[in-house]
């Protein structure tokens, strides 16, 4: 059961990692013209972040279905979904706001 949740925590922070890489690659490279080169490459890895999030939630559950509890007390899947979703829309708005940012 606690893999489950490990395995969940190590994805997420290899998507958190990779919308860090997006946001320092915008910032490395915002003086490149034309600036929009440097607005898809953050936003690429941003969407790989989503991505990732997305799968490892979806993962999670299902492996919390096949599993059965002897004594240890598992994360609820909801709460693998709201972390999932409320990061993967965090990572979304950035992308918003490197867009909408002159």
């Amino acid at each position: 059961m606690l893999a489950a949740e490990r395995t969940f925590a190590a994805w997420a922070r290899t998507a958190m990692a990779a919308s860090v890489l997006g946001l320092g690659f915008n910032a490395l490279v915002r003086t490149f013209e034309p600036q929009w080169v440097a607005k898809a490459g953050a936003s690429l890895f941003l969407l790989i972040a989503i991505g990732i999030l997305q799968v490892s939630w979806r993962q999670a559950c299902a492996m919390l279905d096949r599993l059965t509890s002897h004594a240890a007390e598992h994360m609820p899947p909801r709460h693998f979904r709201v972390i999932g979703h409320a990061l993967s829309v965090g990572c979304a708005l950035i992308i918003v706001m490197l867009w909408l940012i002159h």
